[in-house]
């Protein structure tokens, strides 16, 4: 299979799964929120991006570097065993920091259920960790499609067992226990999957597990960054409000965890030909290819963003019940966000490919001030909208950042005659939406044919030029 249609399977395989995750995504949120109620689906919300952000936290940046190395030296196996080695290594003390870390944070009395369900959910740390170094060799050689697979048996098994749970009237912890299986399933999964790309046994060598970490540590420092700011808000507003306003904020932030999601199909699908035309010197190939990328995310961008803010209600109504219908403001404001993360992650991924991944890290530092500084100002006072302002308003701090150091790296400054045409169909898709009857099924289905026409009418097919984003392909 040459290039073009490796990365389009890859693309196409992923994007399916990313579907049904999001279809489970939305089904769990269902279930959960009518049984467990605002405050109860607030301390699932808490449990689960507080473990995450361990798991997320300490990748240290190994992942990405391991994808950029194979990407142009497949030879390279045994770094990505020693990967893997490293990861399990460091999973038992990175749990036990989190429980201790959990015990501080919520000492409280009235903080038991959420200490008792973070210690059910510490094996979560380790699942991730290993799935995620186990991804980067099947990234690396555009094998996404079996990273798909294992991510859908994960979530099928997970869900199932919260269908389980929730018909027998089961507590928290038993829905916790249900994550994590499904996390293991997913891990075990994806090492069958990869053992066929690949040798999957780990390494433990500590002699070169130092130079992976010396190597690394600029872009891990980034991407701790990322992780403490992109979870900083839920986090916080757990200690300062209480389980009552993460579930109130938990309905808009699984939302936009589901979305940002999305793209990330298409960034590993390219990062190996950012990657390539880095490593030739070929920076026009890299501008060209980013520029690309760009406008696909736009097209993308608009209408979900657009979209979302107009059948806000509808959604969450859909979603969670009446309970949560404070939760349309702050998704209405967080979606916009979503928006900007799509361009954020393109960006992030091509200063990586280059080489330049140490200027993350102070786009990280500036957008962590401005993130944790209003968020301790904010929260208290106005909550889970301010939570949600600072969140979206962050993005776009980081944005503005990653467009001076990009220009700056490979001189790149997006065309928007795509973008253009997009948001004019945006447009478009609004117009028809404000007329429609308050249904959601009807205001989606709607908004899909007329941004559809609207950009078949636009030529913007033509614009595209997406043979040149994927090039003709060894």
């Amino acid at each position: 299979m040459n290039l073009t249609r490796r990365v389009a399977w890859n693309t196409l395989t992923q994007a399916s799964a990313r579907v049904v995750t999001l279809g489970l995504s939305i089904l769990t949120t269902v279930l959960l929120t009518r049984h467990l109620g605002v405050s109860g689906y607030g301390v699932y919300v808490t449990v689960t991006v507080y473990l995450s952000f361990f798991a997320v936290f300490f990748d240290a940046g190994v992942t990405t570097l391991v994808v950029r190395t194979l990407s142009t030296d497949e030879s390279r196996s045994d770094l990505f065993r020693d990967a893997i080695g490293l990861r399990i290594v460091l999973a038992l003390p990175i749990a036990l920091l989190a429980a201790g870390l959990a015990s501080l944070f919520y000492g409280g009395a009235d903080d038991k259920t959420i200490r008792y369900a973070i210690a059910v959910g510490l094996p979560l740390i380790l699942s991730l960790s290993v799935s995620s170094s186990v991804t980067a060799v099947l990234q690396a050689r555009l094998q996404m499609d079996r990273a798909a697979s294992a991510e859908v048996a994960g979530q099928l098994t997970g869900v199932g067992l919260i269908v389980l749970a929730v018909s027998t009237d089961r507590s928290i912890y038993w829905i916790i226990g249900a994550v994590v299986i499904g996390s293991f399933v997913s891990m075990g999964v994806l090492l069958a999957l990869a053992g066929r790309a690949a040798p999957v046994w780990p390494l433990f060598r500590p002699r070169s597990w130092m130079p992976l970490l010396r190597q690394a540590l600029p872009l891990g420092l980034a991407l701790m960054i990322a992780a403490i700011y992109f979870r900083a808000d839920a986090v916080l507003l757990s200690v300062m409000k209480g389980p009552h306003a993460v579930g109130i904020y938990g309905v808009a932030y699984r939302l936009l965890e589901a979305v940002v999601a999305f793209p990330g199909f298409f960034y590993v699908s390219i990062f190996p030909l950012l990657s390539q035309g880095a490593a030739r010197g070929d920076l026009a190939n890299v501008r060209e290819v980013t520029q690309r990328a760009f406008d696909l995310l736009v097209l993308a961008a608009v209408p979900l963003v657009a979209g979302t803010i107009l059948v806000a209600p509808e959604l969450v109504h859909a979603l969670a019940g009446p309970d949560f219908a404070k939760a349309v403001t702050p998704l209405r404001i967080v979606i916009a966000g979503a928006g900007l993360m799509f361009l954020n992650g393109l960006l992030s991924y091509v200063l990586i490919a280059v080489g330049r991944q140490s200027t993350l890290l102070w786009t990280g530092l500036v957008t962590l001030a401005f993130n944790l500084g209003l968020n301790v100002a904010l929260i208290p006072r106005y909550s889970y909208n301010a939570a949600a302002s600072v969140a979206t308003a962050s993005e776009a701090v980081a944005l503005a950042c990653l467009l001076i150091i990009v220009w700056r790296a490979i001189r790149f400054v997006p065309t928007l005659r795509v973008t253009a045409k997009g948001l004019l169909a945006g447009g478009a898709m609004v117009a028809a939406l404000v007329f429609l009857p308050s249904n959601l099924a009807l205001l989606i289905a709607v908004g899909i044919v007329v941004y559809a026409l609207a950009l078949v009418v636009l030529r913007t097919h033509e614009s595209l030029e997406l043979r040149r984003l994927l090039g003709a392909g060894p």
